[in-house]
């Protein structure tokens, strides 16, 4: 059994999820009537992305395939990273070694290959799928960075992993002018007291104006940075609005803690006042047994 990612071709690859796993599917299928050995049948920017992992992930078949001597000069090592092509005319499926992807580089290999050669990428075992143009028209804001332009996925990754790491850490991603419902979307971790396992709070405005204007805003307490990391991805590729009917009015929730927070505030005026007076009283009785003591 293989370790098995795909590269496609952006533009004949839907934009909507559902759409792209039907499509998906139909690709898979194998139905073009062509072998699925050869890189002359894809596009140019897949050719040119097989041209580079053959170098160091040779194929197993195909007109680019090793020889037997060849091969037996590879080593154990090399053996491992022999790969098996599939080569389609908007997709190329590869299925590796599982020992290579032990490491969790070979994702991270494959990935930037297919962005730098301008193909999409997508792991068939997580769901996981970017375009290229992901993150174009996006800006990404984090508690230590300056804010960041067309950020990559993995840009994005990175500091949703950071965000337990150290107090006050959050991530905001926004669109200057938002093509889809969300006008931003944020998250932070807020760590558990007294030994309390700590949570990862997810915040969202719908797109449309800004607070001032009353556009609904909701919050959503995640169980653990995998939630936070699908919710994410989900925007960032798809620009797919998470389902809020599980999510908190964000704004009803700050309006039914106010009362709460001027309750803290007189009580805090009160206990202050009675330690003053307090005091007084202990300074005033300290005052009279020093006259006592000098008289």
């Amino acid at each position: 059994m293989s370790y098995d990612l795909m590269v496609f071709e952006p533009s004949a690859a839907p934009r909507t999820k559902p759409e792209f796993e039907a499509w998906y599917a139909e690709q898979t299928k194998w139905g073009e009537g062509h072998g699925y050995d050869d890189p002359a049948v894809s596009s140019p920017a897949l050719q040119a992305w097989f041209a580079e992992m053959r170098i160091n992930f040779p194929p197993l078949n195909g007109p680019f395939a090793l020889s037997d001597d060849e091969f037996d000069k590879l080593g154990e090592e090399g053996e491992a990273r022999a790969t098996d092509y599939t080569i389609g005319k908007t997709v190329i499926y590869a299925g590796f070694a599982w020992s290579l992807a032990e490491s969790g580089d070979l994702d991270k290999t494959v990935r930037q290959l297919a962005r730098r050669c301008n193909v999409g990428f997508y792991h068939p075992g997580s769901g996981e799928a970017l375009f290229p143009d992901d993150g174009k028209k996006i800006r990404m804001r984090t508690q230590n960075d300056k804010d960041r332009n067309h950020p990559t996925w993995e840009d994005v990754w990175l500091g949703i992993n950071r965000l337990s790491k150290a107090a006050g850490e959050f991530i905001v991603l926004d669109e200057a002018k938002p093509s889809g419902k969300i006008a931003y979307l944020q998250a932070m971790y807020l760590p558990g007291k007294r030994g309390a396992e700590g949570r990862y709070q997810i915040e969202a405005q719908l797109a449309g104006a800004d607070d001032s204007d009353g556009m609904p805003q909701y919050s959503h307490s995640a169980a653990s940075v995998n939630e936070v990391t699908a919710i994410f991805r989900d925007w960032f590729v798809w620009r797919q609005v998470p389902d809020f009917s599980s999510w908190n009015d964000a704004k009803t929730a700050l309006r039914t803690q106010e009362p709460d927070r001027k309750n803290e505030r007189v009580n805090k005026i009160m206990l202050a006042g009675i330690l003053i007076v307090g005091g007084v009283i202990v300074v005033g009785v300290i005052a009279y047994f020093v006259w006592l003591f000098v008289s």
